[in-house]
């Protein structure tokens, strides 16, 4: 890439964050698009965008900018709640991205690279087949169709390198959503009834996505590409690790998934009970191959400070 600056949408969120602090340790020149001005880090330029959608202006903030991390998003809400939301799902993630990119390649951008979701493909790989870039995506949820609507969007368009990077769960220090809910569970003083799941989840650690996203920067290489962690964990790995995050013993009691579901689904926690018992299984090996990109912290240890951190302890 040239020495142009940077643009980063969602700087000042839990991705965002993370990146940004990687990107200007190394020297990139940043412009961060946001709607909280005051929490962004010194050393940014910053350009205010109070909401992302298809007239959103994006002309001052691409001013100088050569590459586009474009990190924002209308992101998971409570099932009960999905459906309301469909119609913003689908302006953020999708119209409002189309918006971005299509000024991205007015200004003369050259990369474009888009943090998707594995949940266009799905919410749970089948036993032993783990997604790829050639699995047919089947999104579940209003979020996974906004974010495949954007993907075919942008592909079908012209402009900048386009480069698409489906991860899954994203864990680290100040994570929300279900990794935070399950922390908070892998918390309490009583054991856990997930000893006997062994089921394959993967996970991607945040400092993991910062180094791909670097590795993209360096050596732009078009492409759609899933990602994630190496090596995959079941639930009861995952407990383990937050617990031992906590200084705590696994304390988790074989009881049958079989069992564990079948008392969700009458507690109406059945989309629970999927992402604790089944797979979402992610093969990165084609983004591996392409950029050379190998872990730089294993998964449990990310878990083990995620934990710490939620509780104060570090």
């Amino acid at each position: 890439m040239d020495d142009g600056a940077i643009l980063v949408t969602g700087g000042t969120g839990f991705v965002g964050r993370r990146v940004v602090e990687r990107l200007r340790s190394s020297g990139r020149r940043l412009t961060l698009a946001t709607r909280h001005p005051m929490e962004a880090p010194p050393g940014c330029r910053v350009v205010v965008v109070c909401d992302i959608g298809p007239e959103t202006a994006w002309r001052e903030a691409l001013a100088g900018v050569s590459a586009v991390i474009h990190l924002a998003a209308h992101v998971h809400v409570a099932p009960e709640r999905a459906l309301a939301e469909a119609g913003l799902f689908d302006r953020v993630n999708h119209l409002g991205t189309v918006r971005l990119h299509d000024e991205a390649a007015a200004a003369g951008v050259r990369l474009f690279l888009f943090l998707s979701s594995i949940t266009v493909i799905g919410g749970a790989s089948a036993p032993g087949r783990p997604f790829d870039e050639a699995t047919e995506p089947r999104p579940e949820t209003p979020y996974g169709r906004s974010k495949l609507a954007a993907e075919e969007a942008l592909r079908a368009g012209s402009g900048p390198d386009l480069v698409i990077l489906r991860p899954p769960l994203i864990a680290g220090p100040g994570v929300g959503g279900n990794l935070r809910s399950l922390a908070r569970l892998a918390a309490l003083p009583v054991p856990l009834p997930f000893g006997a799941i062994h089921n394959r989840r993967t996970l991607l650690s945040l400092d993991n996505l910062g180094s791909a996203i670097e590795a993209v920067l360096a050596r732009p290489s078009p492409g759609t590409f899933v990602i994630g962690d190496r090596a995959p964990l079941s639930t009861a790995e995952i407990v383990a690790a937050l617990r031992a995050g906590l200084g705590r013993r696994p304390g988790l009691l074989p009881v049958p998934a079989a069992l564990i579901g079948s008392a969700a689904r009458l507690a109406g926690f059945g989309g629970h009970a999927q992402r604790l018992l089944g797979d979402l299984e992610v093969d990165s090996s084609a983004f591996r191959e392409r950029y050379g990109w190998r872990d730089e912290v294993e998964t449990e240890a990310v878990l083990r400070q995620t934990a710490a951190s939620l509780a104060g302890r570090t």
